[in-house]
């Protein structure tokens, strides 16, 4: 197992690292709560979660993980993954960094109460909650060296491609492709009733002139000109012979490509 640099992130966590590391959340970075569920498969109870926690808070866009404890109880966790990304990124540290993500609340099961970076901590019906500076014992409260935390199994990931894509920027995305679309569109209309104009003058200048319909015809028409060129070139050729060594001629006839006269 790789030993990586242990953090604990909370909302005001700022870091100088530029090793590898795996965090641990503060119970500000997400949700808990035990439930009674009669399902047995870890996918059916992450498909209902959302149906547990929506009492609470507003549950669109929040991922979930839960671990089983008795009977039908359950540890469920919910957790907003941009939020998690974003908060990384305001500590200083890049989302290449982390390896894996740990709740709090699995991690420091063994104590009652602890201090760690300013922040008091401690467990209340097996929940753990972040306790207000100003009511925690301090004196009670462990303070804990993160570094020498021996992490469970239990860990999460986040997106590291699309860690800054929320619904709002879902939606400037989808109008500025829409936009692109009608913007093709209009580019596309326009060099079709180009393409309609050149065909329609094209057929108009035909027939002002008098041209055949198609390139076909009309090739064929320039073969057959071409040939009568030729045969009337070697007539003009020929009478030219023709006069110079006849001193008067009747009659001149012409046939394949030969003259005679009398």
């Amino acid at each position: 197992m790789n030993n990586y640099k242990k953090v604990f992130l909370n909302t005001k966590s700022s870091f100088s690292i530029n090793e590898k590391v795996d965090i641990i959340l503060s119970p500000e970075l997400y949700w808990v709560h035990i439930f009674e569920i009669p399902l047995k498969t870890k996918k059916d109870i992450l498909n209902v979660l959302p149906t547990y926690f929506e009492d609470y808070f507003d549950v669109e866009g929040y991922k979930y993980y839960t671990l089983k404890l008795e009977g039908e109880q359950f540890l469920c966790f919910a957790y907003d993954e941009s939020l998690i990304a974003q908060k990384i990124h305001d500590s200083n540290l890049k989302l290449s960094q982390v390896q894996n993500i740990y709740f709090a609340q699995n991690e420091f099961s063994s104590l009652n109460s602890f201090q760690i970076d300013e922040q008091y901590l401690a467990y209340h019906d097996n929940i753990l909650l972040k306790i207000p500076k100003n009511i925690a014992d301090i004196n009670s409260a462990t303070h804990i060296d993160i570094d020498i935390i021996e992490l469970s199994e239990h860990s999460i990931s986040v997106n590291k491609t699309n860690k800054y894509i929320d619904t709002k920027s879902v939606y400037i995305l989808s109008f500025i492709l829409i936009l692109i679309s009608v913007v093709n569109f209009g580019k596309i209309s326009l060099v079709n009733s180009a393409i309609e104009d050149i065909k329609n003058n094209k057929k108009q200048i035909k027939k002002d002139y008098n041209m055949l319909p198609t390139m076909l015809q009309t090739k064929s028409v320039i073969k057959t000109l071409e040939k009568k060129q030729i045969t009337q070139v070697k007539l003009r050729d020929n009478l030219k012979k023709s006069f110079k060594s006849q001193e008067s001629i009747r009659r001149v006839s012409f046939r394949d490509g030969e003259v005679s006269y009398e």
